[in-house]
C-alpha cells in the first residue's frame, strides 16, 4: 500500500440557485476567506483559478444530504456530489450520516447498460423511482467498489471558490490509498489517445487496447419530469464514471509509466466538452487519471498533443497532404501504412512520451528518480 503526502482535491461546481445563499454565509461569518499562500506548493487549490477563496469558520458543521444537496451550517447548498470518483464518492457517503438516496439505482444501471430496459419501460420506472422518494442510507449506489484503492474522506479541508466570471465551486479532500492486486509480467511505456469514442486507446507500441463507452438507451428530457431526468443524467453519468475507471484499471495492471496528451479546453468542441461532462469523460480526462497513477505512484506525463494524429507512427511523416482517410481511418501515402487512427495517436503519443521524459531516461539507466 502506498501513500502521498498531499491529500486530492475534489472540485465540484456549485448550482447557481446557491450563489445567493453562499453571499448571506460570507456575510455572517460562516465562510472566511483563506490567506493567500506564500509558496505556490502550500496552495490546496493549486491548478484552479480561484479568484477568492474560503474556508469554514471553526466548529461550522458540514453534512451532505445526497447526491445533489450539502449543508453548510444549516444552509443547503446545490452541488453534484456523485461526480466524484469511486472511492472519494465512497467514502463522503459512508462518512455522511444524513445521506439519502433512491432505492434501486444499482439493478436499474445495470439494466441500462446491458440494454435490457428501454422505451417505455424505463421511462416509466425512473418515473416511479422519483416518486419513491430517497431513503436513509450509507451504503452507496452507482459505484463499483475499486479492488485497488479506497479514500478516506478529510472533513476539515473544504474550499469553497469564485472564479473571475463569478461561478462558485467547492473543494472537498480526500487522502487516497493504494494496494495492488495485479501486475502484469512486463510493465511497460503506456501512451494514451482520449476521446469521447473510444473513451481511450492505450498502446505499448505493440499491443492496442480500445475503451468504448457502454451504449445507453435514447431519453430525451421532454419524455420525463424534472426529477426523472436529473436521476437519468446521474444514471448517464455513473455509466461513464464505470467505463472510466475500467481505463484505470488495465493501466495501474500493465504500466509502468504512463504518457497521456496535454489537454487544454481550447480547439475542442462543444460537443467533446459538454458530452464529456456529462458522461464523466471530461472529469477522466483531466482529472482522475493523473490522480489515480499519482496513487498508484505509476509516473504520468502529458506531452504537446501536436502532430500526434497526423503523423505516421511507421515512418514520422508528418505531411497532413500524404494522410487520406477520415475518422478512425489513417492510410499514409508515404510509406503504405494503414491502420487506426486513434491506435496511430496513442503510439504517436507514447513515442513522443519517451522521447521527452527525463524519468524513463533514468529509469533505463538504472537511476529510476
Amino acid at each position: 500500500m502506498s501513500r502521498r503526502n498531499q491529500p486530492d482535491r475534489q472540485t465540484l461546481q456549485l448550482g447557481s440557485a446557491s450563489y445567493p445563499s453562499i453571499d448571506d454565509l460570507i456575510a455572517n461569518g460562516t465562510l472566511v476567506v483563506h490567506p493567500r499562500p506564500e509558496r505556490e506548493t502550500d496552495d490546496p487549490l493549486k491548478g484552479v483559478r480561484a479568484q477568492t477563496t474560503y474556508t469554514l469558520r471553526a466548529g461550522v458543521t458540514f453534512e451532505v444530504l445526497h447526491d445533489d444537496l450539502c449543508r453548510v451550517d444549516g444552509t443547503v447548498l446545490q452541488a453534484q456530489l456523485s461526480h466524484l470518483p469511486t472511492p472519494a464518492y465512497r467514502a463522503l457517503v459512508e462518512a455522511s450520516p444524513s445521506f439519502e438516496q433512491y432505492d434501486g439505482l444499482d439493478p436499474l444501471l445495470q439494466q441500462i447498460r446491458e440494454g435490457s430496459l428501454t422505451g417505455q419501460p424505463l421511462l416509466d420506472t425512473l418515473e416511479a423511482t422519483v416518486v419513491a422518494g430517497r431513503q436513509p442510507s450509507r451504503v452507496p449506489s452507482l459505484v463499483v467498489l475499486p479492488r485497488s484503492f479506497s479514500a478516506t474522506w478529510l472533513p476539515e479541508e473544504i474550499y469553497l471558490f469564485q472564479t473571475a466570471s463569478g461561478h462558485w465551486f467547492l473543494s472537498l479532500s480526500f487522502r487516497t490509498t493504494f494496494r495492488r492486486c495485479s501486475r502484469a509480467l512486463r510493465p511497460t511505456a503506456i501512451g494514451l489517445d482520449l476521446g469521447l469514442d473510444p473513451v481511450t486507446v492505450a498502446s505499448d507500441g505493440q499491443t492496442d487496447r480500445f475503451y468504448a463507452p457502454t451504449p445507453l438507451p435514447v431519453v430525451r428530457p421532454q419524455d420525463l419530469s424534472p426529477a426523472a431526468w436529473h436521476l437519468y443524467q446521474q444514471l448517464v453519468y455513473a455509466s461513464g464514471r464505470q467505463d472510466a475507471e475500467a481505463v484505470i484499471g488495465g493501466l495501474v495492471h500493465g504500466a509502468r509509466v504512463v504518457f497521456a496528451e496535454r489537454l487544454t479546453h481550447q480547439g475542442m468542441t462543444p460537443r467533446f466538452v459538454h458530452g464529456g461532462r456529462d458522461q464523466a469523460i471530461h472529469d477522466y480526462h483531466f482529472s482522475w487519471l493523473p490522480q489515480y497513477l499519482n496513487a498508484a505512484r505509476i509516473p504520468f506525463q502529458r506531452v504537446d498533443p501536436a502532430g500526434t494524429s497526423i503523423e505516421c507512427h511507421c515512418c514520422r511523416d508528418s505531411d497532413r497532404h500524404n494522410r487520406v482517410g477520415t475518422g478512425a481511418v489513417f492510410n499514409c501515402r508515404k510509406c503504405g501504412h494503414q491502420g487506426n487512427a486513434h491506435v496511430n495517436a496513442a503510439r504517436n503519443v507514447r513515442r513522443l512520451g519517451l522521447e521527452t521524459s527525463s524519468w524513463w531516461t533514468a529509469a533505463r539507466s538504472g537511476q529510476r528518480a
